[in-house]
């Protein structure tokens, strides 16, 4: 019997695809261990620059205390970049170094920007009202600030240099390994606890915890490690030229 309708043979038509997950979490390699190990690194980094400083050249301040540890942070974005070449075959697609963002990807960063100090400023009253005082190192670096190339330093060193090499660290590689066994909030909240934790800086640990859930937010939302760079970078860019201004003499 001759058959004109080859439908009958094809079978059930096949189910649809399940959506494409965001692109932070596609193929993602990195696991607890790396996390750990980075976070690990980075801690043992600052400690052993400010120790070595301490006793090698207990005058150089604050701006060489940020020099020093600048050089154990990125001897740890080596070992964070040499595990994603070893786990992806490339640095860029491991750390997902992805520019080309849309324009508005920027203005939500400077509003998160401006966000943030609002939020620190009303920090720092309620704070105040209990006779608590807290102002986080690298304004305190700025406050030493005594010559322009003083502050080109510091503006190099704590406005890009640490910034880069602490979104490789922690939103690079700490929360795509904690973003692989939980949800994002809890990822969120993990990675910014960390963060805020290795700062060592018990007065500022809620406005850097807050800084740290937002950074990761713009991680998981652009899939791309460029964000939470410029939002960080922009952070500390403005709050280092807001002490900058505030210091300088009328006249000048």
């Amino acid at each position: 019997m001759p058959i004109d309708d080859l439908s009958d043979l094809e079978g059930p038509e096949p189910r649809p695809e399940p959506p494409v997950p965001r692109a932070s979490l596609v193929d993602n390699r990195f696991d607890w261990w790396h996390g750990l190990a980075a976070v690990g690194l980075f801690l043992l980094a600052g400690l052993t620059a400010g120790v070595a400083l301490a006793l090698g050249a207990p005058g150089a301040g604050l701006l060489g205390v940020l020099a020093a540890t600048a050089v154990g942070d990125w001897a740890v974005v080596a070992f964070v970049a040499a595990l994603a070449w070893r786990l992806y075959g490339s640095v860029r697609t491991g750390l997902a170094i992805r520019f080309g963002l849309p324009p508005r990807v920027y203005a939500w960063g400077a509003l998160a920007v401006l966000g943030v100090f609002l939020a620190s400023l009303v920090y720092d009253l309620v704070l105040r009202t209990f006779g608590v005082r807290f102002e986080q190192r690298l304004v305190q670096a700025a406050s030493e600030m005594r010559g322009p190339w003083h502050w080109v330093g510091l503006l190099v060193l704590g406005g890009l240099v640490i910034p880069v090499a602490e979104e490789v660290v922690f939103r690079g590689c700490l929360y795509p390994a904690l973003r692989r066994r939980m949800t994002a909030g809890r990822a969120m909240a993990y990675s910014a606890l960390v963060f805020a934790a290795i700062h060592l800086e018990p007065g500022a640990f809620a406005p850097i915890f807050l800084m740290g859930v937002i950074l990761a937010w713009f991680r998981e939302r652009t899939g791309s490690l460029v964000a939470p760079i410029y939002v960080h970078a922009l952070n500390n860019m403005t709050s280092l030229t807001l002490v900058m201004l505030s210091q300088r003499q009328p006249g000048q």
